[in-house]
């Protein structure tokens, strides 16, 4: 999904003009879904339904078993949750990230053309990225107890920790939209390399 999914979104957000009839730059639009799809699809992965829990399959089972039926009661905390997490897992590595990494990316090396200014935002974002990895290793620690002793009434740490972060990153990535002075689509050059040729380009590289 990636490989189909990443290129088709560098080159509509390299050809993008315009959202709504206003020119809002090619970075941007793209930031500002992300402030809210990254938050929510995070989120949404540790939170499945409740009737995906252990207790909704102790209660099938009991249910089955007080009518006399003798069939296998349906199996809900593991085949439904893995395909829930699987699902928002997917929202989240290829779409979510996506749409921020690839705009944000690109908009950081348009913010000016001297290179050693480039170099310094980039050392500064790979400083924040690599603080941010750090501290998503270390913060889920604090519910692994709670998870792993009783999880049949569910692992709401885990939820809160992605609220909070993602709280944070919405409202940085808002500012972020707000405050940046990013170059109007309308100064770009009208011809973007298509799709194809750009892929030949990258092996090109090598």
């Amino acid at each position: 999904l990636d490989l189909i999914f990443d290129p088709a979104l560098a080159g509509w957000t390299d050809s993008l003009r315009s959202v709504f009839g206003r020119d809002w730059g090619r970075r941007k639009p793209f930031l500002f879904v992300a402030s809210f799809m990254v938050t929510i699809s995070y989120a949404m992965a540790f939170a499945p339904p409740a009737s995906f829990s252990a207790k909704a399959q102790e209660d099938s089972e009991a249910w089955f078993a007080a009518n006399g039926n003798t069939a296998t009661a349906p199996v809900f905390n593991s085949v439904a949750s893995a395909v829930w997490f699987g699902i928002f897992h997917i929202a989240v590595k290829v779409f979510s990230d996506a749409i921020f990494e690839i705009p944000h990316g690109a908009l950081l090396v348009e913010l000016t053309h001297d290179g050693k200014e480039r170099t310094s935002v980039w050392s500064w974002r790979e400083i924040f990225l690599c603080f941010g990895i750090l501290v998503g290793m270390v913060v889920p620690i604090i519910g692994e107890s709670e998870c792993s002793s009783t999880p049949e009434t569910g692992c709401y740490s885990y939820l809160m920790i992605c609220l909070a972060v993602g709280l944070i990153f919405t409202i940085s990535n808002l500012f972020l939209c707000w405050d940046i002075k990013e170059r109007p689509a309308s100064t770009v050059p009208g011809n973007v390399e298509a799709l194809v040729p750009s892929i030949v380009g990258c092996f090109s590289n090598f």
